[in-house]
């Protein structure tokens, strides 16, 4: 299916990055240029129901603050810490966020924006984003690697996110490493 690039040119998006630290959101347009970003602490201390009204009230300050019209916005991506179940848009656990077990978080963006909403492990949008708009731009394979308040990997083979068998295919800070092991 051809797209039309004049059909793009008025739609965005908003990313998300939800950290342990930070959360950041952008809106972005087709070509991956940033429009407008904002950046607050999580404040994980706080709990999970106030990181969820925090990343909620992020995102309608980007839309407002960047001038773009609600109805030209076609989704929200989110990367997070994981593990993550992709197709449910759950994510599973996330040790820098104390108490998130088994949230819905792409449903509960879903109704409260009313568009579509992709959840993916932090370092693999780290890794998309640079296959597309970055130094891997025009690679097919790739490995990126993430360092923040939690240390990630993300994988593409064939120009495809690498999920592995749980969606943890590049989770190097929940690999259990035995220092008396061989050497």
């Amino acid at each position: 299916m051809m797209v039309d690039k004049k059909s793009l040119e008025k739609k965005y998006s908003i990313g998300v990055d939800l950290g342990g630290t930070n959360i950041v959101s952008a809106i972005v347009n087709y070509q991956g240029e940033i429009l407008h970003i904002i950046k607050v602490p999580t404040y994980t201390e706080r709990g999970k129901e106030e990181t969820i009204k925090r990343i909620k009230n992020i995102i309608h300050k980007t839309i407002s603050k960047s001038e773009v019209e609600q109805n030209n916005i076609i989704g929200i991506g989110v990367g997070a810490p994981g593990p993550l179940d992709i197709e449910r848009g759950i994510i599973n656990f996330a040790p820098n966020l104390p108490g998130w077990r088994d949230v819905p978080l792409r449903e509960i963006l879903k109704n409260e924006f009313n568009r579509e909403v992709v959840l993916e492990n932090d370092a693999n949008a780290a890794a998309w984003g640079e296959r597309c708009f970055g130094i891997g731009r025009g690679v097919d394979n790739l490995v990126c690697f993430t360092l923040g308040t939690g240390i990630g990997g993300g994988i593409i083979i064939d120009g495809k996110i690498y999920h592995g068998n749980n969606y943890g295919a590049a989770e190097l800070g929940h690999m259990t490493v035995n220092k008396d092991g061989p050497r």
